[in-house]
């Protein structure tokens, strides 16, 4: 009976180490994927303020007056973009704050927090 024992102990053993490998191969690509598309915003961000700096017809198209209507049209869409945010900006505020009060589930809890910030 021993036998059957130590064999079950190898195998629940096997099991545990391969949950372990793969939840940490799921943090690792989570992890590239956040800092991948971080990059990409900061780019798409810095190549914006290139175009606006660098080509003319944007400035004349920034400075020119705008109707009421457009400017309603700009501020029911500024709105409903931040109420759409909201929720996202909350749970990234849940993850930092969690991340922040258990360090001690994280081999790393400062990137934890970082991926809430983010």
């Amino acid at each position: 009976m021993s036998q059957l024992e130590d064999q079950q102990k190898r195998k629940d053993l096997f099991c545990k180490e391969r949950v372990i490998e793969v939840l940490k191969a799921k943090r690792v690509n989570i992890m590239v994927h956040m800092v991948f598309t971080f990059i990409l915003q900061l780019v798409l961000i810095v190549l914006t303020f290139f175009e606006i700096r660098y080509n003319c017809e944007y400035n004349i198209i920034l400075l020119t007056p705008v109707t009421v209507y457009i400017m309603f049209a700009r501020f029911a869409c500024a709105t409903i973009l931040h109420l759409d945010c909201v929720d996202e900006v909350l749970a990234g505020m849940s993850m930092m704050k969690f991340s922040s009060n258990h360090h001690y589930r994280f081999n790393n809890y400062t990137l934890a927090w970082l991926s809430g910030f983010l």
